[in-house]
């Protein structure tokens, strides 16, 4: 009678086309904000809609920046990225790592591209270190690497992969408090730590939660907007354009020098893009976050509309001549 592999379902190989459905993963876009319902249960969000309408005015601005688009991005939805991971000192003991999406991504961009392999194998997975240091602008960045002096490595003590914590319900955990979440930003400088497997059995290849919060807002915000916090806001144009978070119709009196630009209403867009695209102009489009790589892909779908338009027209032209 052949013994059972206690550790069979944890270990997995990546095929053609896992890794990319990681990487796009880490394209979806920290604990003191508040859960969001539509970016994370397609549910109606007061807070997502104000945001949507500035951005709206901020595109009416023809700026590159507006009053409109910096309060756009404080109050949009954020993602937190949670996965269980051990630390060298607590081998027997799981704990959940929060970080950011431009880490995650760095992450799986180095499994992708750079051969680390299946770092979360229980036997043949790699110790990542994660340096913390300073970006262009100023802002904490962290860069993770695979340990190359460690090569691969066993884990210790394989019970903790008895106790992975339901990161699908990381959201709730946090709330009522039963879990303690480890944030990288904590860290001086540098730490190292072991990924552990998924924790849903049916696929552990995907090791990671994307959690969406918004943050300066308080609770109640998500039911009633944030018009309120808005009553300093005003447009960057000759002429102000208010704010009102209740009504579609704003009159705006800002005079245009040049006619705007037609844009094109995506399905099922990113909400923190605007969900409008300029075809034109991909430097503008969206809000203009680094993390919303995620927006190219829906503007290669309205650029092909644009495209298809254009050609549509300049055909009826030429017929009419």
């Amino acid at each position: 009678m052949s013994k059972k592999n206690p550790y069979e379902g944890f270990e997995v190989s990546y095929e053609k086309g896992d890794l990319d459905k990681l990487e796009k993963m880490t394209n979806d876009r920290q604990f003191s904000g508040v859960y969001c319902p539509r970016r994370n249960d397609q549910k109606n969000c007061a807070v997502c809609r104000d945001v949507r309408k500035l951005w709206d005015y901020h595109n009416d601005t023809g700026l590159e920046v507006s009053k409109f688009s910096e309060k756009a991005k404080r109050f949009n939805a954020a993602a937190a990225v949670y996965m269980n991971v051990i630390f060298p000192n607590e081998p027997s003991t799981v704990k959940v790592m929060q970080c950011g999406i431009k880490m995650l991504t760095k992450l799986v961009n180095g499994m992708k591209y750079q051969k680390w392999g299946n770092v979360h194998s229980p036997t043949a997975g790699r110790t990542i270190i994660v340096h913390k240091e300073k970006d262009d602008r100023g802002f904490n960045a962290y860069t993770p690497s695979p340990d190359t002096e460690k090569g691969k490595r066993e884990l210790d003590d394989m019970t903790v992969l008895d106790n992975l914590y339901d990161l699908d319900r990381v959201a709730e955990m946090r709330e009522n408090g039963t879990v303690d979440v480890f944030n990288i930003s904590s860290i001086e400088r540098t730490v190292e730590f072991d990924i552990l497997p998924g924790w849903d059995a049916e696929d552990r290849k995907i090791f990671f939660k994307t959690v969406y919060y918004h943050y300066n807002i308080d609770p109640d915000a998500i039911e009633r907007g944030i018009g309120d916090a808005f009553t300093d806001v005003e447009s960057d144009v000759e002429e102000d354009t208010p704010f009102v978070a209740d009504n579609d119709q704003v009159e705006n009196t800002a005079v245009k020098e040049e006619p705007k630009v037609k844009r094109y209403t995506i399905d099922n867009a990113p909400s923190c893009c605007g969900i409008e695209f300029d075809p034109n102009d991909h430097s503008s489009i969206g809000c203009g976050a680094v993390e919303c790589e995620d927006i190219y892909d829906y503007c290669a779908e309205a650029t092909a509309k644009f495209k298809a338009e254009e050609s549509a027209r300049k055909k009826a032209e030429a017929k009419n001549k």
